[in-house]
């Protein structure tokens, strides 16, 4: 997408805002594969059912990935509405940012599951006031096939285990769910305050439900 607007006023002399938005993703949902060696035994004792019932995937369920990049260039320049002569600058407001999005989710077997997410957020960096030379234009393409510099990325990740009761005789009538979560952040200090240092968080969740 692309955006330009134009103004100009009694106070503001000339004003010029430019917008790009480029997204590109990436999709992949394979068709099921289920590995089961044992499915074919002959035997139907039923106390084989969990060896008959044994189960691997061995495709991921779903893949994805995104990628956003956002680019902001204002140019603004005020008038001496006062004539006395007064030489003002003009003024540039810039923002130019990459953001990638990761996501799989994957049935290990019909009973465990697993799916992780990952957002990592990054500011292709710009040297000060216009862009009116080459060089200047260069370091920006330099930062941006560098993929930026990374402000703050995040991951979840989850795991779910639905224990295989119903396939023991002596024990179908209960069901055992346990689940796994883990979180982690990453913040970059401001440029400004690189004292302070970067910001960490993880965290931790286990449940466990029985029936």
């Amino acid at each position: 997408a692309f955006t330009q607007t134009d103004r100009r006023n009694p106070v503001i002399e000339k004003e010029v805002i430019t917008v790009h938005r480029g997204s590109l993703g990436w999709n992949f949902s394979p068709k099921p594969l289920s590995w089961q060696p044992f499915k074919k035994l002959k035997n139907n004792n039923i106390h084989l059912r969990p060896v008959k019932e044994f189960n691997l995937s061995l495709k991921p369920n779903n893949v994805t990935f995104r990628t956003d990049i956002n680019r902001q260039y204002a140019y603004s320049k005020i008038r001496d509405i006062g004539n006395d002569g007064l030489v003002i600058q003009p003024t540039f407001d810039k923002y130019f940012t990459l953001d990638r999005f990761w996501s799989i989710k994957y049935n290990i077997t019909k009973s465990i599951n697993v799916d992780f997410t990952a957002t990592n957020k990054a500011r292709i960096d710009e040297p000060a006031g216009a862009l009116d030379t080459k060089a200047k234009r260069d370091s920006v393409w330099r930062n941006f096939w560098k993929f930026g510099r990374n402000i703050n990325y995040e991951h979840i990740f989850n795991a779910s285990y639905n224990l295989p009761l119903q396939l023991f005789p002596s024990l179908d009538w209960m069901s055992v769910k346990a689940r796994y979560s883990a979180t982690y952040s990453w913040v970059a200090a401001p440029l400004a305050l690189k004292s302070l240092g970067n910001t960490l968080r993880n965290g931790q969740d286990y449940q466990i439900t029985a029936d």
